[in-house]
């Protein structure tokens, strides 16, 4: 289980961010799931990032920091509702979600019936273990 998770989650498997220095990573310093040690670092994978721990574990960190965690996302909602660039960036993102949702005549009742997968299961895992 652990190795397929790796191989799905791990970020050394996706691309990098455009501009890592904007983001802050909260992490766990005793976290058994994502492990300090034996592995690339966050900073090596996403050089730029800030990482802020907290001495917690995975689980605990969530439960113990609940507020750390609801006030980083207050702070970035008030930069974002505050920054004249990211409340017109925000905008687009909602415009372009509009649209979508005209586009494909998606409501609450049809969410996804007019949207036709391109590929089928058996395509998409063929076409990602080729990749590998």
């Amino acid at each position: 289980m652990r190795g397929m998770m790796d191989e799905c989650t791990h970020l050394k498997n996706f691309s990098v961010p455009f501009d890592t220095s904007l983001i802050i990573a909260v992490c766990a310093k005793d976290d058994a799931y994502v492990p300090r040690e034996g592995c690339a670092s966050l900073e090596e994978i996403w050089p730029g990032v800030e990482v802020r721990y907290l001495d917690a574990g995975h689980v605990s960190a969530y439960v113990l920091h609940q507020k750390l965690f609801r006030y980083y996302i207050k702070y970035i909602n008030f930069i974002i509702l505050t920054n004249p660039f990211l409340i017109y960036f925000r905008s687009c993102i909602v415009e372009a979600f509009e649209r979508s949702k005209q586009a494909y005549n998606m409501d609450k009742e049809n969410i996804g019936e007019n949207i036709k997968p391109t590929l089928t299961y058996e395509e998409l895992v063929n076409k990602y273990t080729n990749s590998i």
